[in-house]
């Protein structure tokens, strides 16, 4: 399993810089787990505003794509360093996966 211990979710303004976002993994009864594999898939899109209460949302292009491997340590943490749009107001879609079937979604928002 996978749950979110900081960091996950974050909303701060562009010229701000995320703190990194801390995952634990679990065995399935909740002891942490040393040596989990965990991928984080993370999708940055440039920032816009809510969708209007009728109509269609607005696409928001995707500024860039990474995938990152950690590996959890004794405590069975894995800290994950956000990608950013540089001071441009951005948003971060992040799945973590871990195993087969544990994963987690979050977004970090830099808004204008």
């Amino acid at each position: 399993m996978l749950t979110a211990v900081s960091g996950a979710g974050q909303t701060i303004s562009a010229n701000e810089m995320p703190v990194p976002a801390v995952l634990r993994v679990t065995d399935a009864v909740g002891h942490p787990m040393a040596g989990g594999a965990v991928t984080f898939y993370e999708t940055l899109k440039q920032w816009t505003p809510g969708c209007p209460a009728q109509g269609r949302c607005p696409s928001a292009p995707t500024l860039a794509m990474q995938t990152v491997q950690a590996v959890s340590g004794n405590d069975g943490l894995v800290t994950l360093t956000p990608l950013t749009g540089n001071g441009e107001p951005t948003r971060l879609y992040v799945t973590a996966v871990t195993g087969n079937v544990a994963s987690l979604n979050f977004e970090i928002e830099q808004h204008p």
